[in-house]
């Protein structure tokens, strides 16, 4: 995961937790996930993920919105920039999977680590698979 992190950013692009926050946002319903959900989904401390956050919104990929189910709590929301730099990530982050990952493995045994690590995935999120 690291070295996946450094070619993206070697390569100008997010970094890897960056990129991670940006797709579950995009992938959760409405494009937004509140503080918790994403602490969760991206394997931080409610810390970690309050100051990643606050990194995205001051470049403008993310922003914050009241929840209006729990007014304790925010949702943190992809824009349209955070959008636009979550796609044009995808190529560095994509090359980097299959260099970092996929070579090591023969078809069946990607086809068999996919399933796998399917069954991790929280069903209250939507999955694409990248291709």
């Amino acid at each position: 995961m690291r070295r996946i992190g450094h070619r993206l950013e070697a390569a100008g692009q997010l970094g890897f937790d960056d990129y991670g926050v940006l797709l579950s946002l995009e992938e959760s319903p409405g494009h937004r996930l509140t503080m918790s959900a994403l602490a969760e989904i991206a394997l931080l401390s409610p810390s970690g993920v309050t100051r990643l956050v606050d990194r995205l919104s001051q470049q403008g990929l993310v922003c914050r919105e009241c929840n209006p189910n729990d007014r304790r709590s925010m949702h943190a929301v992809i824009t349209d920039i955070g959008l636009d730099a979550r796609a044009a990530a995808w190529p560095a982050f994509h090359d980097a999977i299959r260099e970092e990952f996929a070579s090591k493995l023969n078809e069946a045994e990607a086809e068999q680590l996919t399933t796998l690590m399917l069954r991790f995935v929280s069903p209250s999120i939507g999955v694409r698979i990248y291709t």
